[in-house]
Order: structure tokens, then sequence, then C-alpha cells
């Protein structure tokens, strides 16, 4: 068995079927030109690949594999990132899935990559015996309180709306949002290194999928306030909102104008990757409750390869809350 970048065949024989899974919505010809349409974009040319298992020049299965770059404690680390992890239905059962792992990973030892990371929406005991470990799994939920005791909307601190930008997230957001991320990564404990083109690939990905999705994908919102250089990406489906990721000097002004904007819309559900979680604690005047649950999706595992890494693996296990931003889910 070997490992091989996809023919557009190839390509093609694991999206057929693994469309009943990952469509998103979309229509089975929209499902084949996003995934086409991602390949060809200009951060994917030198950082994305669909690999393939092969057998007798036989498909088994394949994967999407990616190289990131994380910092940690004034080190860059060159890691690869997986998703998609599909084998075909008639070779299921007979050890192949163990194989294309195992092979990826001899793949990224010869290509001198300090680790690989995944989102899993597996349980992780699937991944534990390759040498993965939990890194994060927790959603921070945190219940919004419509109304003070005499009925009257909350309303403290928030921001007049001539001080910050209010808009979708578009390309053109970028110029915006990208040097406030790199600033703020830079005191971040732990961060993914983002240059304009993964801004890129990322914005193009959801905006797609709003566009196109037949199941009401939500389309990522921004908050931008230029002054204190920090921003919010958000999405609100129905009367539950979610947050990809707050960053910025002093992003407190924003968190408060989201509130209020969530309680005019009658938005009690606010969840979260347990990043952003430190935002919320010292915010009584809004909260109803807040809690962590347990995800059963986007649960980050990483496999540490080189010893560097793996020397900084136990600090990297101790940074509760666990600070990684859902956009740079795989």
């Amino acid at each position: 068995m070997s490992l091989a970048l996809a023919s557009q065949l190839q390509l093609k024989t694991i999206l057929n079927e693994s469309y009943e899974i990952w469509h998103s919505g979309l229509s089975i010809r929209q499902y084949f030109s996003l995934n086409q349409r991602l390949l060809n974009l200009n951060w994917a040319k030198t950082n994305y690949q669909f690999l393939v298992l092969l057998h007798k020049n036989q498909v088994l299965g394949g994967l999407k594999f990616y190289q990131l770059h994380l910092r940690y404690n004034n080190r860059v680390y060159k890691l690869a990132g997986l998703g998609a992890i599909y084998i075909l239905k008639k070779y299921r059962n007979l050890g192949y899935s163990s194989e294309l792992i195992n092979q990826v990973v001899q793949l990224c030892l010869n290509q001198n990559y300090d680790g690989i990371i995944l989102f899993s929406d597996l349980k992780p005991e699937f991944y534990n015996k390759f040498g993965f470990e939990v890194l994060a799994y927790q959603d921070f939920n945190f219940i919004i309180k419509l109304a003070n005791n005499d009925g009257a909307i909350n309303s403290s601190n928030q921001l007049n709306k001539n001080s910050y930008i209010c808009t979708d997230l578009e390309q053109k957001s970028i110029a915006w949002l990208s040097p406030i991320y790199n600033e703020c990564n830079k005191h971040n404990p732990l961060g993914i290194l983002r240059n304009e083109n993964y801004w890129s690939f990322k914005i193009f990905k959801e905006n797609y999928l709003a566009r196109f999705s037949q199941i009401k994908w939500p389309k990522i919102q921004t908050l931008i306030d230029l002054v204190n250089e920090a921003y919010i990406l958000y999405e609100v489906n129905n009367l539950n909102a979610r947050i990809l990721e707050i960053q910025g000097k002093n992003p407190d002004y924003l968190v408060n104008s989201l509130m209020n904007n969530c309680i005019q819309q009658s938005i009690t559900d606010l969840k979260m990757f347990e990043a952003n979680e430190k935002y919320f604690t010292n915010m009584p005047n809004f909260a109803e409750q807040s809690f962590y649950s347990p995800r059963n999706w986007g649960i980050f595992m990483l496999l540490a390869l080189s010893s560097d890494l793996k020397n900084s693996f136990t600090g990297l296990s101790q940074l509760l809350p666990f600070p990684i931003q859902e956009l740079d889910y795989l």
C-alpha cells in the first residue's frame, strides 16, 4: 500500500461517496466545485493537498492534508493538519483506517514535521492508539439574561455605532483583521500563524457554504474596532449565536456591544470554543448562567513528533482554557 497525491479521478471517487456525510447542504455538483476550487486557491497551492491510500492502483480511502505553523513559547513548529479522513465503504473493517494514519505519520516524519493536529468528530480512542492526545474538547456556554429585574434591556457600556464596523466577513475584511490577529498572536500563549492567503482560503470556504447551502448555513459577522484594534467573529442561527474568535488589545467594548445586539434580537444561547471564555467571566449584568459542555465534534488533538514539541507538550496540555480558535478548525 502507498500514499499518493490524488488525481482528479481518484478525488472524484472519494467525493462521490463522502458526499452523504460532508455535503453541508450543498448539491453534489456544488460539493465537487467547492473542493476543487479550494485546492486552486493561493494558500492551498503550497499548503493543502488531498492524499489517497492506494493498493494495486485501487483507491482505498483518503484525507485532506494541510501544512500549518504553530507558535508557542517563542518557537514556531511545522505541523500537518488532517481532515476528512475517509475509507471507502467496501474496504472498511479491514484495518485500512489504521494503515492510512500510519502512512501519514511516516510521511510527516520523513518530511520533518514537528507534529500533527486534527479536529476529530470521532471518539478520541481511535486516534489515541497512534499517540494523539486531546488538548481541547469543551464549549463554553453563556446563557444571556434578556432583561434586568425592572424589565429593562441591559445597555451598560454599549458602543456608539460610529466607533466600530459591523459587517459580513468578506475578502475585503482581511486588511483589517490580519494585522490585528498577527499583533495579538505575538502575545497569546499559543496560536496558528496566518497570512493573508490563509484568511482568504477560510473566508472563501465559509462564504461559499453560506451562499449555496440548503441548510441555512450561517454567514460569519464581524465587529471591528479599529481604534482599539480589536474584532469579534461570530455567527447567528435562529435564536442562537456562536463566537468563532475574539482578538484585540481591548475587546471588552465589542463584547458588550455584541451582548446588547444579542439581547435586541432575543438571542439567549451563546456558544464558543473554550479559548474565549475569559471575556465573559466578569459579566454578571448579562449572565443568566454559564457552563462548559463537552463537544462531540471538533475535538482538538495533537501528535507530537519532534523532540522539541514533545518536550513542550506538558506545557501545552496545561493551557486551560486552551487558546485555539474556531476559525482554525480544519
